[in-house]
Parts: structure tokens; C-alpha cells; sequence
């Protein structure tokens, strides 16, 4: 029986999934975080669940962004996951996983699509023995744009 358990994301979770997220090297102040959740909470085209430890501590989180193309069918972007290092392979990633997959086949959605970074090797293995397999290559390209 696992230690923990996947809930929906709550407003008071902010300052708990800026710690993780800071862990995944994605850091953010608690009130930025704040903003952030209010917006993907407020959404129905997003969905944010925590693992929840028993003592009440959050030891991971993910995101799920349901995103239609024109070139491919509907689906649900992993957009980030993190796990709690001392809660890595206990299950709590493929929990959080599932989760977001169960939401999607709520939405009519057939298929999930996560992006990783390169060096995250580990995360890669993770994936595939969750059944996902790799599609492609990409370079991500970013502008900022003046307010």
C-alpha cells in the first residue's frame, strides 16, 4: 500500500511544487507559482495533480495540457513531472502518470506526448517502461516578446 496519494492541485500547494519544480531546475518564487497554478486551476484545458505524502509534505507533481494541432489528433501533453528524489521508483511517478492519462480519457483524448530534454537519460528509461516511445528530435526555439 503506497505511502502516499494523487490528488487535484490546490492554490495552497504553490510554495510546495516551487520547491519541486526548483529541484527539476525550473525555480520560481512561491507568489510566481501562485499566479501560475491560479491560471492552470481556472483552466479546463489543464490539469495539475500532487502526490501527497502521508505526513502531508508534497513529493511530486504533474501537468497535463490538452493541445490540438492541425497536423495531429487531439491529445494531452505531459507538460512536467517531478518526483522527490527519495520518492524516485516507489511508483509515485507512474501514479502521477496515470493520473494524467486517466484525465485525458475523460477529455475523448487517445493520445499523451511528453517532451524530455536530452541529458535526462533517466527520465527517457522511465517513459518508455511506461509504454511511450520515442517520436522524434527537435530544437526548441524561444522568443521574448515585449510587453
Amino acid at each position: 500500500m503506497p505511502n502516499y496519494s494523487v490528488r487535484p492541485a490546490h492554490e495552497s500547494d504553490c510554495a510546495e511544487i516551487a520547491r519541486l519544480s526548483g529541484q527539476l531546475g525550473y525555480p520560481a518564487a512561491a507568489d510566481t507559482m501562485r499566479g501560475r497554478l491560479q491560471r492552470l486551476i481556472a483552466s479546463a484545458q489543464d490539469a495539475v495533480f500532487v502526490a501527497e505524502s502521508a505526513d502531508g509534505g508534497l513529493i511530486g507533481w504533474v501537468q497535463g495540457a490538452l493541445s490540438q494541432y492541425l497536423e495531429s489528433d487531439y491529445r494531452v501533453v505531459i507538460a512536467g513531472l517531478i518526483v522527490e528524489e527519495p520518492h524516485q521508483r516507489r511508483g509515485v511517478g507512474r501514479a502521477l502518470v496515470q493520473q494524467v492519462e486517466h484525465w485525458a480519457a475523460e477529455h475523448g483524448v487517445k493520445q499523451t506526448v511528453v517532451r524530455c530534454q536530452t541529458k535526462r537519460e533517466g527520465a527517457h528509461r522511465f517513459y518508455e517502461s511506461l509504454g511511450y516511445r520515442p517520436s522524434k528530435t527537435q530544437i526548441v526555439f524561444r522568443k521574448a516578446l515585449e510587453s
